[in-house]
């Protein structure tokens, strides 16, 4: 008797888990796809380069002030941008833009990532340091426009701090404080 409810409690438990399963994949979200390969995608994040006093840290005009995405960190400093052009630079992949609510500038990069993982990690040069970014992701084949699948930010963390989730509202605001060779943040 006790093997047969054992066994039962067992079925049902593993038909609960199942359902919960075949649910999951029906809403098509993933953690991988393993045919997959690099993306990279736009988003509404802003990051605010200032110093102490709150003061602008980039200036356009001054191309060694424009921070940089990378894949990597290197021992050198990274090729300064000659590709600016009317804010964006790095392939386009990078821009900085004036915010006249702010009166600063804003540097926005897009969101790269590899479909056959769930996490991706890039970096942000800026004023001789890298920032790291990392990402963690899910992906849908589900109702996608223009492709096959559509990732999805879970987590963006600045340096290990949390900053952004597409659940988050859009233009989201980072402030990134650099001072004395310290970096803070200020998700706003």
């Amino acid at each position: 008797m006790k093997t047969n409810l054992l066994t039962g409690t067992f079925t049902a438990l593993c038909l609960i888990l199942l359902a919960a399963c075949s649910d999951y994949k029906e809403k098509g979200w993933y953690e991988s796809v393993p045919d997959g390969g690099y993306f990279t995608r736009g988003n509404t994040v802003r990051f605010y380069y200032v110093d102490e006093a709150g003061n602008d840290l980039i200036d356009p005009a001054d191309r060694a002030t424009l921070p940089i995405r990378c894949d990597a960190m290197f021992d050198t400093r990274p090729s300064l941008p000659e590709d600016y052009h009317e804010g964006f630079y790095n392939g386009n992949h990078d821009c900085v833009i004036y915010d006249d609510e702010e009166r600063l500038y804003y540097y926005s990069t897009s969101a790269p990532g590899d479909m056959r993982y769930g996490s991706y990690t890039f970096y942000v040069f800026f004023r001789g340091e890298y920032d790291r970014m990392d990402m963690r992701y899910k992906y849908t084949n589900k109702d996608v426009i223009g492709g096959e699948w559509a990732p999805f930010i879970v987590s963006w963390k600045f340096n290990g701090q949390h900053i952004y989730s597409d659940d988050d509202a859009t233009d989201r605001k980072i402030f990134v404080r650099k001072s004395n060779g310290k970096t803070t943040v200020t998700v706003s």
